[in-house]
């Protein structure tokens, strides 16, 4: 027989932190010029980079420019 407890019967939906990952893995060549992007899907050290064109992004932490390759696989907040 179904039991009926009101306590345990309301929706609980997970907290903020439990979530999950909130990163989608995306080829470099697909990332729209200017839009950020990660190298890793998060945790520590991992700044953002901002494209600045086909082959190259700006580390947003370090001003320094590093260059890709179009099927590199980077990561966009989603």
């Amino acid at each position: 027989m179904a039991e009926n407890n009101q306590a345990n019967d309301r929706y609980n939906p997970p907290s903020v932190a439990q979530a999950g990952n909130d990163f989608e893995s995306i080829k470099f060549a697909e990332v729209e010029e200017t839009d950020l992007f990660w190298l890793l899907q998060g945790g520590g050290e991992n700044p953002a980079y901002r494209k600045i064109s086909d082959t190259e992004a700006g580390n947003t932490k370090t001003r320094v420019l590093k260059t890709f390759s179009r099927n590199e696989v980077v990561f966009q907040r989603t």
